[in-house]
């Protein structure tokens, strides 16, 4: 069953269930539209915001390890992954709304992954204006899943 993200009660009861997306990471993402080639080669445009996002996302809470997050009437999506060694684990993530579109920021912490012995890394937060990942959508849901942890995909075939 999907939660509707449609108030801000609703944001801050995912965002705490969640843990704001803190030590989380974004395990692979769906895009479609409503747009096709017919048999007959005739092309199928609708004349509303066609395209749909699925996000998939697992997190170290033991409460609600892994959710989906159903994007509709997207609006924007953007994705700037992490460089060459350095993780891809979440720092936090926000909702926010205008009253008409939902926006959901997610930030990598985007530690190196080797370092040297006995050493630690200062990582700075980021502000959600300078999000890594990005969607913005005129409806946003999410729902649990359940035995979501693992390295199995949801949305496509695994690499053999």
């Amino acid at each position: 069953m999907w939660i509707s993200i449609d108030s801000q009660s609703s944001i801050d009861r995912l965002l705490h269930e969640f843990a704001g997306f803190h030590d989380a990471c974004l395990r692979e993402v769906s895009i479609a539209t409503e747009t096709y080639v017919a048999e007959n080669l005739a092309m199928s445009c609708p004349g509303h915001l066609d395209t749909s996002a699925l996000l998939f996302l697992q997190g170290q809470n033991r409460s609600l390890p892994a959710i989906e997050i159903k994007c509709e009437r997207v609006t924007g999506i953007r994705v700037n992954p992490t460089p060459d060694n350095c993780d891809s684990i979440l720092a936090g993530g926000n909702i926010t709304t205008d009253g008409k579109t939902y926006r959901l920021a997610l930030n990598f912490m985007g530690g190196p992954l080797t370092g040297p012995p006995n050493s630690w890394v200062s990582i700075q937060k980021k502000p959600y204006t300078e999000s890594d990942i990005e969607v913005t959508a005129e409806s946003i849901a999410w729902r649990p899943v359940e035995n979501g942890l693992g390295k199995h995909l949801r949305y496509r075939q695994s690499k053999s």
